[in-house]
């Protein structure tokens, strides 16, 4: 947001209401979309990290790392889906 000596302030027909924008913005009765947001992105990242190291670490040594690699980041992808889809049958229900 500019200073009323932006020229781009200086050319908008709202030049002396934007503190009156932004609050009623601010003050909307919406629920907060927080908690969603962390549900859907960063859970799964957290979901995925974890199953990397648990599986890295309890899955028998592959002769190949590459293999080994692979199929941990398979199965940890598949763990995800798994999880994703429980929560979005759990809610379903609701």
């Amino acid at each position: 947001m500019g200073t009323k000596t932006d020229p781009i302030c200086s050319q908008c027909s709202q030049q002396n209401h934007c503190k009156e924008v932004y609050a009623k913005l601010g003050h909307s009765a919406a629920p907060s979309v927080a908690w969603a947001v962390c549900r859907a992105f960063l859970l799964p990242i957290g979901l995925f990290l974890a199953a990397v190291a648990g599986l890295e670490r309890w899955l028998p040594a592959f002769e190949s790392d590459k293999f080994r690699t692979a199929v941990v980041f398979l199965m940890s992808i598949a763990v995800v889906a798994a999880a994703v889809w429980t929560v979005k049958q759990v809610k379903g229900k609701r």
